[in-house]
């Protein structure tokens, strides 16, 4: 049996089997590769790139930049009224308490969200898990894991801290084949 060079160009393939023309994918240098370009938000010609204005009929691409790419809930039982490509704020937490570990090793422990501050079980607490001191690093704790706080209280009292939502991330930009 003799090797035979497929007749299939790699663009057919990227056109017909692998990925849609308007899927956005992660690509990691500044540049994208040919035929392909950055969802900034940006207008595109819909005649000169008609499949891609099947995904994007107004001719605008998504501006992904520093944004998280949601599932939508079609149903509209989690996002009620949320539309396709529409961008969504992000969530206000309730306050959050802190406080310091019992006069041992500075550092903060965080707890979950709640809306009053209970004292029963803290001095059981040991601190054996990694003390926040950058506030930039996850807070790991006896009782879990939670994301970067601000230490406010000093000592043992309860007070209200400041507490990010953004979870660890990698910068990439977003690209869309232009077809």
């Amino acid at each position: 049996m003799q090797d035979k060079k497929p007749d299939v160009s790699t663009q057919q393939l990227w056109e017909y089997t692998i990925l849609p023309v308007g899927v956005p994918i992660p690509w990691p240098t500044e540049t994208p590769p040919e035929g392909w370009v950055i969802c900034n938000g940006e207008s595109f010609d819909t005649k000169r790139f008609p499949k891609l204005a099947l995904a994007y009929p107004k001719g605008i691409l998504p501006d992904l930049r520093g944004e998280f790419i949601r599932g939508w809930d079609s149903e509209g039982m989690i996002d009620p009224e949320r539309k396709l490509l529409s961008k969504q704020q992000a969530t206000l937490l309730p306050s959050v308490y802190t406080y310091k570990f019992l006069d041992k090793e500075s550092g903060v422990f965080v707890s979950p969200p709640m809306s009053a501050y209970k004292t029963e079980g803290i001095e059981g607490i040991e601190g054996t898990g990694i003390i926040a001191k950058d506030f930039d690093e996850p807070v790991y704790t006896p009782v879990g894991t939670y994301l970067s706080a601000k230490l406010i209280a000093e000592g043992n009292a309860a007070k209200l801290a400041t507490f990010r939502v953004r979870p660890r991330n990698v910068a990439f930009n977003y690209i869309v084949r232009a077809a």
